[in-house]
């Protein structure tokens, strides 16, 4: 009877671990997703500029 009482308090640390493991590695996918997505407008916004740049500079 003490066996179970000891596997019942001992569970909730895990699940707490598994927890912040699942939040952690769901971050870490979410910043690669925001990255994968906002990576080709960046890509655009940036060589617009420098094709407008290039007109401009002097010589």
């Amino acid at each position: 009877m003490s066996d179970r009482r000891f596997r019942s308090r001992a569970r909730w640390p895990r699940r707490l671990v598994y927890a912040l493991a699942a939040v952690l590695a769901g971050l870490v996918v979410g910043e690669l997703a925001a990255m994968l997505i906002f990576a080709g407008s960046t890509d655009r916004r940036l060589d617009e500029e420098a094709v407008r740049n290039v007109g401009s500079r002097p010589r």
